[in-house]
């Protein structure tokens, strides 16, 4: 009997791998923003430079975040997504910033680190093409520069958008490292998870990122992207957001009774250390709900009792268990399902 519900334990979880996927699970939503894709028109951006302090380079095909060294060249990308199309209350389980790296503008030789930081306020992207090169042409009014937010009436509270936090966050919220022997024409990640649920908390104060050194090299080597008026659509900035819209217990009413048996994704996810897992039952059943490993092995046991009809609620604490994907399962009565769960420490 054991070694027969292992069988079925073992098939449940390939079918549920399969069919969602590794890292994501059939009842997250994901949105994804490029410049021009599906109808998109909300992507700004522009690079704002210290050797040209007044020049506005918005609507360049790409945009430069590493300057040729020292703080003399520094260069910073501004980078914003419209997001008013998600919707309030949505849950964000994870955002990831893709940019496209095309070419090193000058020669590398030493580590360059970009952070990608949030922006605390409003910039005008302007539309600053140069068409003989990346350096943009005198800002008009409104238009971004290194002295100007918008210029000239906006300034930063420091030139470069430098002032914490008047114009951006004291820490970057994820950071890559670009050495010599980093690819170009290739993809490169971003996680800005925690950026993305304040927007979507706080729409009014959503006014993108900047993608900067956190300490200016001394060193060469100026790196490009493909922006959003990037020819090749498909290699412009993308933004991508896993969602799941998550109604809690409180607010279905102690008195909701559900016409199925529902088992539901498991808030936060991916998690670290513990996170919460509802279920529904349509009529008072006995209830037994496990945790499993990837190889079949029991790791915990949250419920083994008769619960009435109604939503559910428990929270799993994982502090003892290793990072890693592990399945929940629910049964009552007749009623069997399975989930997975990432855990991340």
């Amino acid at each position: 009997m054991v070694e027969k519900r292992r069988i079925i334990f073992v098939t449940m979880v390939y079918l549920l791998v399969i069919s969602t996927g590794f890292g994501s699970s059939n009842a997250q939503e994901t949105f994804t923003f490029q410049q021009g894709v599906n109808g998109y028109e909300g992507t700004t951006d522009a690079h704002i430079f210290a050797n040209k302090k007044t020049n506005n380079a918005g609507n360049e095909n790409m945009f430069e975040a590493t300057g040729n060294g020292t703080e003399a060249d520094a260069k910073h990308a501004l980078i914003r997504f419209d997001l008013s199309s998600v919707p309030s209350g949505t849950q964000i389980d994870f955002a990831k910033l893709s940019l496209y790296f095309t070419m090193r503008r000058t020669s590398q030789s030493q580590d360059k680190k970009l952070g990608a930081f949030r922006v605390n306020r409003p910039w005008g992207e302007g539309v600053g093409n140069d068409p003989g090169g990346l350096d943009g042409r005198p800002a008009v009014a409104g238009e971004v520069s290194w002295n100007f937010a918008m210029s000239d009436t906006e300034p930063w509270a420091v030139p470069g958008a430098n002032r914490i936090p008047d114009d951006r966050d004291g820490a970057p919220e994820n950071v890559q490292t670009f050495s010599p022997s980093s690819s170009a024409d290739a993809w490169y990640l971003w996680d800005i998870t925690e950026m993305v649920r304040f927007w979507v908390a706080n729409p009014d104060s959503n006014f993108g990122l900047i993608l900067r050194e956190p300490t200016v090299s001394s060193f060469a080597g100026i790196i490009d992207f493909a922006s959003s008026e990037f020819e090749t659509v498909t290699l412009r900035p993308i933004l991508s957001i896993n969602t799941q819209v998550v109604t809690a217990v409180e607010e279905r009413g102690k008195n909701f009774i559900p016409i199925t048996f529902d088992l539901k994704q498991n808030y936060p996810n991916p998690f670290n250390p513990s996170t919460t897992i509802r279920y529904e039952l349509k009529k008072r059943e006995r209830v037994t709900l496990k945790i499993y490993n990837l190889m079949g092995q029991e790791v915990a046991t949250l419920v083994e009792d008769e619960k009435s009809a109604g939503p559910h609620e428990i929270v799993f604490d994982a502090s003892g268990l290793a990072s890693g994907i592990y399945v929940y399962t629910v049964q009552a009565g007749q009623f069997t399902a399975a989930r997975k769960m990432v855990l991340t420490k």
